[in-house]
């Protein structure tokens, strides 16, 4: 990818990962490049599963950006997916995600700060076949191009995600023909299986009860600019299981909404920072945790078609309240920040507490 991508967002920002699953959608592996695309990508493995199951064959390929088809971050990041087959035997998916520069919208570079709506936010791609037996799908290219102030880049890019795929599908092909496909797949399960065990063993290790609430706000949501929105986390240790509990004030008319599916992914990050730290990412990390959510309707719960593309906004103040409300049961959590790093995401540090992260007073 790093090789053949057209926009220095691949090439220099490196705002792109890709991941390994097994037949069922299970994330096995992933790369390290942007972490906070590892839940999209597992949800969209399994909408493409759930919608293309009986129709997928060798050479096809797959691609998605819709927040709320398939769990996008925002429409600028645009996934490519890819069955593994071993002769007409499903073995599994290889994916990736990439940002773009450019997928249309109300602004140069698409992503708008006082978007009031998803449909202001760029092109909006459900779960479409981008390659069937290995040949392009020559609409859809037309499609993209057309909606897009860069099209040669940015098509550029979405052709090097299909590619990276295309030559990850020949290196698992002679994996499995090495090794043999039910070895390869065992292997998998078991490596799901030790990730999950280790984590339970850390967890378990934490006494049972409930830490938090930990509450910070958002200044504003790029239109109402003097209105706080606020987000609230708590964690309840049960055994070997961790619940974390989200709440927040009802979804902004701007585009600081942050979808459940990748707030849980930053949850995910979170818990791995914690206590998994010395653990690959796959999905035996994902299976001691638990998040529930808002009504529908709010901030961290969303109802179509309110906008997303400022998600980080509030995935910062998710991560940073969800490693504090870890901190008092675990103090390695300490360590980390409680609140965005100022060359991140200056909007983010608690403007409205102290310094350190210490929880707002607002009421």
């Amino acid at each position: 990818m790093l090789r053949t991508g057209y926009s220095t967002i691949i090439k220099e920002s490196q705002d792109f990962t890709f991941a390994v699953f097994d037949p069922y959608g299970r994330m096995v592996a992933q790369g390290i490049p942007q972490p906070l695309h590892i839940g999209p990508l597992a949800a969209q493995v399994q909408e493409i599963r759930r919608l293309y199951r009986r129709g997928m064959a060798p050479g096809d390929a797959f691609i998605v950006n819709h927040p709320y088809r398939a769990c996008q971050n925002h429409a600028t990041d645009v996934t490519v997916i890819s069955p593994l087959w071993d002769a007409e035997r499903l073995t599994g998916f290889i994916g990736n995600i990439a940002h773009k520069p450019d997928l249309g919208g109300k602004v140069p570079g698409t992503n708008s700060g006082d978007a009031t709506d998803l449909f202001q936010e760029g092109l909006l791609i459900p779960p479409l076949r981008l390659l069937r037996g290995g040949q392009l799908n020559q609409d859809l290219y037309e499609m993209i191009c057309a909606n897009t102030r860069t099209p040669e880049v940015t098509w550029g890019d979405i052709n090097a995600q299909a590619q990276t795929n295309v030559y990850g599908q020949q290196k698992f092909t002679e994996l499995f023909a090495k090794y043999g496909v039910d070895t390869v797949l065992g292997c998998w399960q078991r490596w799901m299986e030790i990730c999950e065990a280790e984590l339970r063993k850390e967890i378990a290790r934490v006494p049972d009860g409930v830490y938090g609430p930990e509450t910070d706000y958002l200044d504003d949501d790029g239109v109402d600019l003097d209105r706080p929105y606020r987000i609230t986390v708590s964690l309840e240790v049960r055994g070997d299981t961790l619940l974390f509990n989200l709440d927040s004030d009802p979804q902004a008319r701007g585009p600081i909404n942050l979808r459940p599916c990748v707030s849980r992914n930053f949850i995910e990050c979170c818990v791995k920072m914690v206590f998994g730290r010395d653990l690959p990412v796959n999905e035996g990390l994902s299976r001691p945790v638990r998040v529930s959510y808002p009504p529908e309707g709010s901030l961290l719960n969303p109802r179509y078609p309110a906008p997303v593309n400022m998600y980080v906004r509030p995935s910062q103040i998710t991560t940073s309240r969800s490693s504090g409300s870890s901190a008092a049961p675990f103090p390695a959590a300490s360590r980390l920040p409680r609140a965005a790093p100022p060359g991140l995401s200056a909007q983010l540090v608690d403007t409205h507490g102290r310094a350190g992260g210490i929880p707002s007073t607002r009421s």
